[in-house]
């Protein structure tokens, strides 16, 4: 190897390492080194105070060989900081490895790269631990503990642990390749496909979205995706890790040669290639086809076939159990430490649809335990979701080793969809001199029942705030039926794939049904009047489209060859025929049910709609009913149905809180009225005396 070639390799290898990207197929061999990335925060976060602290948590899966475990660190500190007083200490896995001290500079950015040593890591979850004491005061105030604003340390979201690994070799089992597919890794790297054989049978495509829905539940960044795709897309079908699905008779004759006598059976049969090692889901009729998929949609069933292939018969018992409104979401399973004085809090994450709100009887319940060095007259802890307290509970010597709290969430708590839950301590020291030695620092910590029941419920107001409503319903798929154009081609692949690597995200279970349904002629009835729409098309190509155009909020002109102007927004003709649009309505086809219309002039244009579906993220960028998007991206969102529910909620809250207004009327109007009746009945009898 020359000179320049050795140091050529050298800065190659730091900049894999560095940069929060990930390596594709491309750039590495498949199978060889490769680097996961797992970023910080999704934004910045700043460390303040004497002492501080900020939890990452990093994976190192079974499969992994490790090679090497690297921090990332872009950080800014305080000008002011005094580097003599002022310092960062790393931990992993409760082992203390490197410490630092923190200086001002001249650059707005600092970068510090370390090494994790190998032998603090394990299998699973990791714990890296960022303990931070800024101080900007001088020698001679050294006792001083009081925080000032100058006392700041900014990480930036830049910053990451990136672990460099090799995969080891894959079993000859379905449940490896189970494991496999369902990796954060193969997934961030697109590493994975669900490829159907044939050309966009309705019931290949049912099985595909049962199956990519079932690893769409894995933790990954909002928004990547598991691709569906024909087999014969050759972006797709070179991937390391396919599940292939198809009726028999659309497999290409290599792969119907992996498979003996089907009869009324699917089978699931592990294929390794050179590079591939790909799961074939066959059968000769629909109905096999669909069980079969079921099967793999069972993730408990998938991680127990030690074998390389399966036969799923009719009697195979393929369904999930039941899922339940009510959800138990443990904080941390293997506890949670807070170390040092003052004010030390934790974040906890909780994912909800964005249509399931908390419902009343939910409640927080808190085992903890704390350091009795405290002064248990200004010590606490309090439970806060999205930054709202719930409650607090003093700190007790007496009940130091073992204290609890159980909080009721309060009713007029209006969370919907993902939130944030908080438990902060105030870990005060009585007479505090200055900040205390390691052996006598305050702490406090969560243990592992500690857990949030939650019981929840629908918003069904049809606007995409409330997204996936009414296509889920109690975590299941709420009979959902997909209306596909006359001719399905990538991009109608991709706005399937957009939808439901969401969708797929929040269904709990593997019951529900998605049937397809190809529009490009009449649809069924049936079809219209049973489901929950998905129309994915133009005026031209699918006749739901065209049928629905006069309740659209945006409609398409008299030729349907472009979406015209309406009375929220002027649309130029080019403009129209290139934009797409997402537009949610109720179906005119049954009372009770919903249509999700993604259209565009092309089909380019119900892709560009389609994936401002495709994360939560997007989705919240247009809460309202109806949006239009261009090439670019930009996105107009507008509300064009009134707010029924939010009248028919205020009538019922103003009726409420009036109810004892209207018990006093009631009162009175019975006291007038046995007056009235008691004056006629002494009229009356006076009368007769008088007669």
């Amino acid at each position: 190897m020359t000179r320049f070639n050795y140091w050529f390799s050298l800065l190659a290898l730091g900049l894999v390492l560095i940069m929060p990207t990930l390596a594709t197929a491309e750039e590495e061999p498949l199978k060889n080194q490769q680097t996961f990335i797992t970023e910080f925060q999704q934004t910045d976060q700043s460390l303040t105070g004497p002492l501080s602290s900020q939890t990452i948590y990093f994976q190192v899966l079974d499969y992994w060989n490790v090679d090497q475990a690297q921090i990332n660190l872009d950080y800014q500190v305080s000008q002011l900081t005094k580097r003599e007083r002022s310092n960062l200490t790393f931990v992993v896995n409760d082992a203390k490895f490197h410490s630092l001290e923190l200086a001002a500079t001249e650059t707005d950015k600092q970068h510090v790269q370390l090494t994790i040593p190998k032998e603090l890591l394990k299998t699973g979850v990791n714990t890296l631990v960022i303990q931070g004491s800024v101080n900007t005061i001088d020698d001679e105030e050294v006792c001083r503990i009081t925080t000032t604003p100058a006392d700041w340390l900014h990480i930036f979201d830049s910053s990451n642990v990136g672990v460099l690994y090799r995969t080891q070799e894959l079993t000859d089992s379905i449940k490896d390749f189970h494991k496999r597919f369902s990796g954060v890794d193969t997934i961030a790297h697109r590493q994975v496909a669900v490829l159907v054989a044939g050309q966009a049978e309705p019931a290949e495509l049912e099985s595909a979205t049962y199956v990519l829905s079932s690893y769409a539940k894995i933790e990954n960044k909002d928004g990547e995706a598991i691709p569906v795709a024909q087999l014969a897309d050759e972006e797709f079908n070179q991937v390391p890790y396919q599940i292939i699905i198809g009726l028999y008779d659309n497999l290409p004759a290599d792969l119907q040669k992996e498979v003996e006598d089907l009869g009324n059976d699917a089978q699931l049969k592990l294929i390794k290639r050179d590079q591939q090692d790909i799961l074939l889901l066959t059968a000769e009729s629909e109905d096999a086809l669909i069980k079969g998929s079921r099967f793999i949609a069972n993730s408990q069933l998938m991680s127990e076939v030690s074998q390389n292939e399966k036969i799923v018969g009719q009697d195979t018992l393929t369904d999930t159990p039941m899922i339940e409104s009510e959800k138990l979401f443990h904080l941390n399973d293997q506890g949670e430490k807070l170390v040092g004085p003052f004010h030390q809090e934790k974040q906890f994450f909780v994912s909800l649809p964005s249509n399931r709100s908390i419902a009343t009887n939910s409640e927080v319940y808190l085992k903890f335990r704390y350091s009795e060095n405290l002064d248990f007259n200004r010590s606490l802890v309090t439970i806060s979701i999205n930054g709202i307290p719930i409650g607090s509970q003093k700190l007790t010597q007496a009940k130091a080793g073992e204290d609890e709290l159980v909080i009721t969430v309060p009713k007029d708590l209006d969370v919907a969809g993902d939130f944030t839950l908080t438990v902060g301590f105030e870990l005060e020291i009585q007479d505090l001199p200055c900040t205390p030695r390691q052996d006598q620092m305050p702490w406090a910590y969560i243990a592992p029942e500690s857990a949030m029941t939650i019981h929840t419920k629908d918003r069904q107001d049809l606007v995409f705030a409330n997204y996936p409503y009414p296509f889920l319903r109690e975590g299941s798929f709420n009979q959902v039926a997909v209306l596909l154009p006359a001719k399905v081609d990538q991009n109608i692949y991709r706005s399937i794939t957009a939808l439901f690597n969401l969708l797929g995200r929040y269904a709990q279970d593997n019951t529900g049904d998605v049937v397809f349904v190809n529009a490009g002629s009449t649809v069924p009835e049936k079809i219209l009047q049973a489901n929950n729409l998905i129309v994915l098309g133009s005026y031209q190509d699918n006749t739901v489209v065209k049928d629905l155009n006069n309740k659209l909020f945006f409609r398409y002109d008299d030729q349907g060859k472009r979406l015209v102007s309406n009375e929220k927004i002027s649309i130029e003709s080019q403009y129209g025929a290139e934009i797409g649009s997402g537009q949610l309505i109720f179906s005119p086809y049954e009372e009770g049910k919903g249509i999700l219309v993604l259209t565009g002039a092309t089909s380019r244009g119900v892709y560009l709609s389609a994936q401002k579906l495709s994360s939560q993220e997007k989705v919240s960028q247009h809460p309202e009913d109806g949006f239009i998007v261009d090439k670019d991206g930009n996105i107009n969102s507008f509300r064009f149905k009134k707010e029924l529910a939010k009248e028919q909620v205020g009538t019922s809250t103003k009726l409420a809180n009036n109810s004892l207004l209207l018990t006093y009327v009631g009162v009175l109007i019975f006291v007038a009225g046995t007056l009235i009746a008691g004056l006629a009945y002494i009229v009356t009898k006076h009368r007769k005396k008088g007669a």
